[in-house]
């Protein structure tokens, strides 16, 4: 595609995903566990086009579609554009809580001896989220403190994620950032603060893991039927004593 085309496409879809997040906000306060009010979507699909006799792809954010794409690079090519914007408008006042999600892709390209795998990856979800709540900033303050630190304020989520026969392949629904979660972060501060002694050490680990019940992991395997489990990006800590004994560990997403 044209790079011009591309831009010209981007800037719409970049628009349209302004537009979505800002009509999101006016409407703050619906509650739905799988819904966010401040986001939209970056999806792709395709479409039969009779003029053309085949399938072409495009790309649609909430109702409305974009088209114009051939293939995948094209879709590659305005996904890294509208990125591009994205970061562009943290910049701006009231936005610098913008935070987006990239799916990774696996292609077979090209044909005969010229056939190869490419990587690539491709926007998918887009939020505007609150400012970290009072409770996660005292969280920040404490590891930075205690454990020396440095806490970004939007690291750390769970998200629920969908598979089978046992394995977990695609995040479903939106993200949920700890930095949000007031009550959750209540608890965590709490548990800190009882647990460290004047002369204890704290370290901190950063980890992501995806979470499936046992039981659930061996039906789901056994009979070849679809699981649900979690995606979590956390951070572990452990308080030990002067004398280097685990006196408390925690995981926090």
């Amino acid at each position: 595609m044209d790079t011009n085309k591309a831009k010209e496409i981007a800037k719409e879809i970049f628009n349209e995903i302004k537009k979505q997040i800002v009509e999101g906000k006016k409407k703050k306060g619906v509650d739905h566990p799988y819904y966010s009010n401040t986001a939209a979507y970056f999806q792709t699909d395709s479409i039969y086009d009779r003029a053309v006799n085949k399938y072409v792809d495009y790309i649609r954010v909430g109702k409305k579609e974009f088209r114009g794409m051939e293939d995948t690079n094209d879709i590659q090519q305005i996904s890294n554009i509208v990125v591009y914007l994205l970061n562009e408008q943290k910049k701006v006042k009231g936005w610098k809580n913008l935070v987006f999600t990239t799916r990774d892709f696996r292609e077979l390209r090209g044909s005969g001896w010229n056939q190869y795998w490419k990587n690539y990856s491709i926007l998918e979800n887009i939020y505007l989220l609150d400012n970290p709540c009072k409770d996660f900033v005292s969280i920040q303050k404490f590891l930075l403190k205690y454990a020396n630190y440095n806490l970004a304020d939007f690291k750390l989520f769970s998200v629920r994620m969908g598979g089978k026969r046992g394995r977990l392949y695609d995040e479903e629904g939106d993200r949920y950032y700890l930095a949000n979660k007031e009550k959750k972060c209540a608890g965590i501060l709490e548990e800190l603060r009882k647990h460290r002694g004047t002369n204890d050490t704290i370290t901190c680990q950063y980890g992501e893991e995806e979470y499936i019940d046992e039981l659930e992991r061996r039906y789901s395997s056994y009979h070849e039927t679809e699981c649900d489990g979690e995606k979590r990006s956390y951070l572990a800590i452990t308080i030990k004593t002067p004398a280097g004994k685990v006196k408390y560990q925690t995981k926090i997403y």
